[in-house]
């Protein structure tokens, strides 16, 4: 059986979300800076959250492609538009995490996030589903 774009979204965005977002808890419980340690925390949180809510709403929505396809796009910008909040605030000077190893892993997972975002939302696009939630 072929699995369609929509079953693939369906199944690894919400995965994405929670997986990337503990990562992220981790990688920020390490920054010695308290500023930057509580942003990065939150800005973790929020994947993990939108992640448990996406799998909630694809649970009640399971036949209705239109409901499906709302949830994987709303979940897919939070994961892009968060993927970019690491990137500028791991960059500036007041959240620097403290230490090199941390800044760098959290600028990776800013990328990561912001890539696979960006990715589910153009191919999702290319599908025909629509783009805005």
């Amino acid at each position: 059986m072929v699995e369609s774009k929509l079953d693939f979204f369906k199944r690894n965005v919400p995965r994405t979300l929670l997986i990337l977002g503990v990562i992220g808890v981790v990688i920020s419980l390490l920054a010695p800076n308290p500023y930057g340690r509580g942003l990065f925390l939150l800005v973790s949180l929020v994947p993990i959250i939108v992640g448990l809510l996406t799998y909630v709403r694809l649970g009640k929505a399971q036949n209705d492609d239109g409901k499906v396809s709302k949830s994987i796009i709303e979940a897919s910008w939070i994961l892009f538009t968060f993927g970019v909040a690491y990137l500028v605030m791991a960059t500036s000077t007041y959240y620097h995490p403290g230490n090199d190893v941390v800044h760098a892993a959290l600028i990776v997972l800013g990328i990561v996030q912001a890539i696979f975002g960006a990715y589910s939302l153009v191919s999702y696009g290319r599908e025909g589903y629509i783009m805005t939630p």
